[in-house]
């Protein structure tokens, strides 16, 4: 445990949704180089996960709820550890059928399924059911969305 930091992304500029800030716990610093992950699964990641990842490994957000439609939300338990050897490590999460899928897993749920990106997107993985649910264009825009 490092301590607390704060992390802003600014949301939309006509309305101001998502303007807040995102303090982030027990993180953990990064050990290697995100370049060697990129090359070794040929996945080159978006510059904002980049300085997440760099700066809150494996940290805890708060606020911490990803609003879903109709009353429900998630809660984004905490960024994967992209260190090997750690548990909770996008090595031991990133398997043959999230590659197969095309998606690439860099958070957790509180009920163990995954956040994740495919293509351009952010996306809901759910592992008991291999489901899919789109969730927003970046991880900027996830930031900016998470309320209490």
């Amino acid at each position: 445990y490092r301590g607390r930091f704060i992390l802003g992304f600014k949301g939309c500029r006509c309305c101001g949704w998502g303007n807040r800030m995102v303090e982030w716990i027990n993180d953990v610093p990064l050990k290697s180089p995100l370049a060697e992950l990129e090359k070794k699964y040929g996945l080159p990641l978006p510059d904002d996960l980049k300085k997440l990842i760099t700066a809150y490994n494996k940290g805890q957000p708060r606020p911490n709820r990803i609003p879903l439609g109709n009353g429900k939300s998630a809660e984004f338990y905490r960024l994967l550890s992209f260190n090997k050897g750690d548990n909770l490590s996008v090595f031991d999460c990133f398997d043959s059928e999230m590659k197969a899928r095309q998606i690439f897993p860099f958070a957790m749920t509180e009920n163990g399924n995954y956040i994740c990106l495919k293509e351009n997107a952010v996306i809901l993985y759910n592992v008991e059911h291999n489901a899919e649910k789109y969730l927003c264009d970046s991880v900027s825009v996830l930031l900016g969305m998470l309320t209490d």
